[in-house]
């Protein structure tokens, strides 16, 4: 394969991904390690964007902490918001799933992933305002309760 051949196909690959997920992969490459890129970033959007790139269970585990810890006012968070009885059952299920490594059915993932997704975007909306407590505290969340380690991979040139 030719250099020409090869740059050809890495950029039909990379124009292939979505805005969002190249903001991240750039923004990303810029540091030594994922953590390091995380400690840097304060832009709420790339964090959660992040989130999405970790395993399942890690993600399924840290999106219910997200919906159980978004503070939505009144002393409530967004779990409070779930008003469906299914929906918050669904979010208990999803954290059973996520902290059993012997559950594997992908029927439970699947209502996990649906559960867990309906409150992350409750939580993403609750904390659209910039500098909001909600905002701030999935900030915090993020930068301090993620093991983003798990994203590293050897880059290019050492990085």
């Amino acid at each position: 394969m030719t250099e020409t051949t090869y740059t050809k196909n890495h950029m039909a690959r990379l124009s292939a991904v979505p805005p969002a997920e190249q903001k991240f992969i750039t923004f990303a490459n810029g540091f030594p390690t994922m953590v390091e890129a995380v400690n840097a970033c304060d832009d709420i959007d790339w964090l959660r964007g992040a989130l999405l790139k970790l395993p399942r269970r890690a993600r399924v585990k840290h999106v219910c902490a997200l919906v159980r810890g978004t503070p939505a006012g009144g002393g409530k968070t967004v779990f409070d918001l779930l008003l469906n009885h299914r929906d918050r059952k669904a979010i208990e299920e999803a954290e059973r799933w996520a902290a059993d490594p012997h559950i594997n059915a992908e029927t439970t993932f699947a209502t996990a992933a649906a559960a867990a997704t309906k409150g992350f975007l409750t939580a993403c909306w609750v904390a659209e305002r910039p500098n909001s407590v909600a905002t701030c505290w999935q900030r915090q969340y993020l930068k301090t309760q993620v093991d983003w380690s798990v994203l590293d991979v050897p880059r290019e040139g050492g990085r």
